[in-house]
């Protein structure tokens, strides 16, 4: 008997114990929303339902206009877009890097790969090879495009195309307005040492008059995010930031045999 009371017991509680599905709730809810819609347009004249059947199925129409569209990534038309191209010396495999003039607003001083911004109408390997033809005074003959890259999107609205190249011939010129000086390093120094990392953080700072009542106070708990800065050490040279990331991309594709 007691036995038997228990088993009782226990489906009972088990009964108490289940919740609503998810799924009932929401077909609860729908029928709430349709049975609002049916007592609402019992209320309208018929000029008013025919205007609200033409809205919906002009927002149909334009849903369906969306169908087999190639995706972007959002706030696309938002970015800069930059092509950096990695000149190889052809005759002895070395990487071939630029030191930024002094004179240059952006990044003065800093060693880099050639490369800039794209402009209309070009693509990212175009742009690249006529800002490496700018910056080292060589021909577009001069360069062997081998391979794009991976992209590169940076925390503060870029995306950058990188490319390896072949370049031959080079007799060691270059722009004096954009490149202070110019060395190599070999290939092999980079497949035999890997970069030092070192992480930074990134947080939200509201701009001034952010409207912090829409979204429950200013107390709001932000997510920050890591950023990893690679460095590369050559002799008396530090190559780090994303010149470093795009070398240590090559190295990682070429390992394993891409």
């Amino acid at each position: 008997m007691k036995d038997e009371q228990l088993r009782v017991n226990v489906k009972t509680n088990a009964k108490e114990r289940q919740t609503p599905k998810q799924g009932e709730r929401q077909s609860g809810d729908i029928q709430a929303v349709c049975h609002d819609n049916k007592r609402k347009r019992a209320n309208m004249s018929n000029k008013e339902i025919g205007e609200e059947l033409s809205e919906v199925k002009s927002i149909e129409s334009s849903i369906r206009k969306l169908a087999g569209r190639t995706p972007e990534f959002l706030d696309h038309d938002k970015y800069n877009y930059f092509s950096v191209i990695m000149p190889v010396l052809a005759d002895t495999g070395d990487l071939l890097f630029e030191v930024r003039s002094d004179g240059l607003k952006n990044q003065p001083g800093e060693i880099c790969f050639p490369g800039g911004l794209i402009e209309a109408g070009e693509t990212p390997q175009v742009a690249g090879v006529r800002e490496m033809c700018e910056e080292l005074l060589v021909s577009p003959d001069d360069i062997e495009i081998i391979a794009p890259l991976d992209i590169l999107v940076t925390n503060h609205r870029a995306m950058v195309h990188p490319y390896v190249a072949y370049l031959r011939g080079y007799n060691g010129a270059f722009n004096h307005d954009e490149v202070k000086e110019v060395f190599t390093v070999p290939f092999l120094h980079f497949q035999k040492h890997d970069p030092i990392a070192h992480d930074t953080e990134i947080s939200v700072i509201p701009c001034q008059g952010f409207p912090f009542d829409l979204i429950g106070g200013e107390d709001y708990p932000w997510r920050c995010a890591k950023h990893t800065v690679l460095f590369y050490l050559y002799k008396d040279k530090t190559i780090w930031g994303l010149t470093a990331q795009i070398i240590q991309n090559i190295v990682k594709l070429c390992r394993n045999g891409e």
